[in-house]
């Protein structure tokens, strides 16, 4: 069977796929013009890539994790098992009653 996509390939196209769904998350009571603010998340960090990883490759991690923090502060945790190839994401965020400020609730 002939591979299509490098493991390189996949993990450049699952970044790319979770940073425009992080994107389209954008922030509550973001005023901001859509156009300036895709040109802004363009222009990023490590040559306009929006993204930086943040820990080195340890030979002692079975999963090899690897730690992206985005532009806006939020992490990626990205792992490859190439025996069960699957794409799976999840997202926390700190969101709720609880974290509303007390003059804007709701």
């Amino acid at each position: 069977m002939r591979k299509f996509f490098s493991a390189n390939h996949l993990t450049g196209i699952a970044l790319a796929a979770l940073m425009l769904l992080l994107t389209a998350c954008g922030q509550a009571g973001d005023n901001t013009d859509p156009a300036s603010q895709s040109a802004a998340t363009a222009s990023g960090t490590a040559g306009g890539t929006g993204y930086h990883r943040i820990n080195e490759a340890d030979p002692d991690d079975p999963l090899s994790a690897q730690i992206y923090e985005l532009d806006n502060g939020l992490r990626v945790y990205l792992t490859e098992n190439h025996e069960e190839p699957r794409f799976y994401a999840e997202i926390a965020v700190r969101a709720g009653s609880k974290q509303d400020p007390a003059a804007a609730t709701g």
